[in-house]
């Protein structure tokens, strides 16, 4: 198998784990929309900074919310939602969930421990499937080439 060949193979599989990712996100911010939902706390909210360079930002909150009688903590305030370049809106988001503000909690019936406080599809999810499979396109065109 020659560099190309190899290469092109490492681009192929890059490319599928960001659209299974990005897939699996869609699909369970689609399922989120019809969950039930509970009340809850905001319990830490604030701006993550991340990355070496200190240009990847996130919105980091969390939030304590009770189902049948037994405590829960969630993390996750949308499927799909991993940050992004803009300081603002990780602000944004930050602003908007303050510590100790009561919030609709939506949980999976199933695994009460999955919780989201934006149900539904997350645009950027449906980014990442598209550049998933431009990135699966690509590799297979260097190992043809390769």
């Amino acid at each position: 198998m020659s560099g190309g060949e190899v290469s092109g193979l490492v681009v192929v599989m890059l490319g599928v784990a960001v659209t299974v990712g990005a897939a699996r996100a869609l699909r369970r911010g689609q399922q989120s929309a019809a969950w039930p939902t509970v009340s809850g706390v905001v319990v830490t909210s604030r701006v993550a900074v991340l990355g070496a360079d200190d240009d990847w930002v996130r919105a980091d909150v969390t939030y304590e919310y009770e189902v049948a009688s037994r405590p829960y903590l969630g993390a996750r305030i949308r499927f799909g939602y991993r940050g992004g370049p803009r300081r603002g809106s990780a602000e944004e988001l930050v602003a908007a969930y303050p510590v100790g503000r009561p919030v609709a909690v939506h949980h999976d019936p199933l695994r009460l421990h999955e919780s989201v406080l934006r149900p539904g599809k997350d645009p950027m999810a449906r980014f990442g499937f598209v550049a998933g499979m431009l990135i699966v396109v690509a590799g297979f065109v260097v190992f043809a080439s390769g």
